[in-house]
């Protein structure tokens, strides 16, 4: 869990500088990379949420509606499929009290609450 905060962390210092070439170069390096582009275990296509849970995994909900789990090191656990996706796909997730992901789906007009192996549990 610390790698993802320190590496969250990295993220926010990064946006708030912007481009600019000549503060780039003193830039700390990333402790970790992880993901590219596509459809396959470990692969995004636009990620638009992330969440760690309690366990310190991260979960990501990209727009091809996929919520995928992965470990602290950035090797894939799981994944699963929102129930539809046509009329849009879901905008953020997060954790509850409870250890459920919760997960926006406002082009729905609900929430979508999963148990932590992608069980869907309900929907409100």
């Amino acid at each position: 869990m610390f790698r993802f905060a320190a590496w969250l962390l990295v993220a926010a210092g990064l946006s708030a500088l912007g481009c600019n070439a000549a503060t780039s170069a003193a830039l700390p390096a990333p402790l970790l990379i992880f993901g590219r582009t596509g459809m396959g275990p470990g692969e995004f296509n636009y990620p638009r949420a992330t969440a760690i849970s309690p366990d310190g995994s991260l979960y990501i909900v990209d727009k091809a509606g996929r919520i995928q789990a992965l470990s602290g090191d950035g090797q894939p656990l799981r994944e699963w499929r929102m129930p539809e996706i046509d009329a849009g796909k879901p905008t953020g997730l997060g954790f509850g009290p409870d250890g459920n992901i919760y997960v926006a789906d406002t082009h729905y007009a609900r929430v979508c609450v999963y148990s932590s192996d992608g069980r869907l549990l309900r929907q409100f």
